[in-house]
């Protein structure tokens, strides 16, 4: 007897290419046979189909379609990457971006899952956070567009943003001194500017990938920085090339141009002032991230940036300010952003003890004897907890909104400028964010408490 006509799972509404873990990421299937079944059945593999990272199934609902919320398991499968600070050049991210692949089918009657599908391309998420009732991320503005060109450079279209949350333009136009030569085309409008102490650090993440339009799709070339002194004079050029070696990749030879996932989905640099080595006569610097060219006629050139202007002023800060703290956590893309808290900070430590009374005397000997030194009451146990109590100088409107991120965050490390370039995990003691409205700018201040992650360590008495 021939069998009859057999369902054909497909993927009705999927996300979009990009998108963030921690938000809503759902698949739609439906049945475009004519057979029927029960239950829709559903995978997750990693980019490459050599790991299966998940199994779902679910009865159809009224509509006769299965809806999969995907969000809680691929949040599981990425986390902040420690250490991204101590990084020298540059890091990839193989723990805060995830590549993946689905499959679907559904549950025949003998309880046996038939895949009917699998994704015809990749999907990728990075550890990052958007509102509830948005179901994709428009990850159009952090990968930049370029005009193929068969016979020479390729051309800027857009430059793109950077993963941080610190979105505020300032015009090109409005930069003090001099900017590069790179950002003297016309695309380039604005620009992220940020003030720093040489001693601090900084790291900056992009997506590795730029979109040239009607030609191949390239990865970033190589991360540029330039500085200056205060008379517009040229004290530092650097580059380092997205090698491998340096970090990056995964192109593993000058003039590469591996295929790019999964872990080198996107790049960071440490852009910090004395990380970088940079004069220390330095005024202010730029960072970008330089695209790879035309490889079959241009060899690895670099040219332009495919990034958006930012500029770093070098600030010591006032002659007033206590010992800087430096704060370092995860924005809501998954990466890091910074600032540092440059005015009175208290440091305090919570012991808690734990006490048993032990009778005097030399009771294990052969003669007993009481000393007046001798200890009735001693320590079993303790914990010693850490605490640190920040605060800032006025801010400005958008130095406040940047910083609520920090209070939204669930990952905080802390950095003491100038002591050391050590950075020690901590918990965001502070658990409230009020803003009010004021008619002028510069009205704010913010004091947070973080907690040291790690107790200090304590001995029995």
């Amino acid at each position: 007897m021939a069998a009859g006509p057999q369902p054909n799972i497909q993927i009705q509404g999927d996300p979009s290419e990009w998108n963030k873990a921690f938000g809503p990421n759902v698949f739609t299937l439906y049945n475009a046979g004519s057979g029927t079944f029960a239950i829709y059945y559903f995978e997750i593999w990693n980019y490459d189909y050599s790991q299966k990272l998940a199994t779902m199934k679910q009865n159809k609902n009224l509509y006769g379609v299965g809806h999969f919320d995907v969000q809680k398991i691929l949040a599981s499968n990425v986390e902040p990457q420690r250490g991204l600070e101590a990084t020298s050049q540059l890091a990839t991210s193989p723990d805060e971006v995830l590549e993946y692949n689905v499959k679907g089918g559904y549950i025949s009657t003998s309880d046996t899952p038939i895949i009917t599908f699998e994704s015809a391309t990749t999907y990728k998420v990075t550890m990052g956070r958007k509102p509830f009732n948005e179901l994709d991320w428009d990850e159009t503005p952090y990968i930049s567009d370029w005009n193929f060109a068969g016979s020479g450079l390729h051309t800027i279209n857009d430059p793109c943003d950077w993963m941080t949350d610190w979105n505020y333009d300032t015009t090109k136009s409005a930069l003090t001194g001099v900017y590069p030569s790179e950002y003297n085309n016309a695309a380039y409008v604005d620009a992220k500017v940020r003030k720093i102490r040489y001693d601090e650090q900084y790291t900056l993440s992009a997506i590795n990938l730029v979109n040239v339009i009607g030609g191949t799709d390239l990865q970033l070339g190589s991360l540029r920085v330039e500085s200056y002194g205060a008379g517009g004079s040229l004290l530092d050029n650097i580059t380092i090339d997205n090698l491998q070696s340096n970090g990056g990749g995964p192109n593993t030879a000058n003039c590469g141009s591996d295929a790019i996932n999964d872990e080198y989905l996107a790049i960071t640099a440490q852009v910090g002032p004395a990380m970088l080595g940079l004069d220390t006569n330095t005024a202010y610097y730029y960072v970008w991230f330089s695209p790879r060219n035309n490889i079959s006629i241009l060899g690895c050139q670099n040219i332009g940036a495919a990034t958006n202007i930012w500029r770093f002023d070098i600030d010591q800060g006032e002659c007033n300010d206590f010992t800087p703290i430096q704060l370092s956590w995860m924005n809501s893309y998954g990466f890091r952003d910074y600032f540092t808290f440059q005015k009175r900070n208290d440091n305090s430590i919570n012991v808690t003890r734990d006490e048993y009374y032990e009778l005097p005397g030399t009771w294990n000997s052969n003669t007993f004897d009481i000393n007046e030194y001798d200890r009735g009451r001693r320590i079993f146990s303790q914990s010693a907890e850490e605490t640190w109590t920040l605060r800032t100088g006025y801010l400005t409107d958008l130095e406040m909104q940047y910083l609520k991120n920090l209070i939204l965050s669930a990952d905080v490390n802390y950095h003491i400028v100038g002591d050391n370039v050590t950075w020690h995990a901590a918990t965001l003691e502070t658990n409230r964010w009020i803003e009010r409205t004021y008619r002028k700018d510069k009205l704010f201040q913010l004091e947070v408490t973080i907690k040291v992650s790690n107790n200090t360590t304590t001995q029995r008495g």
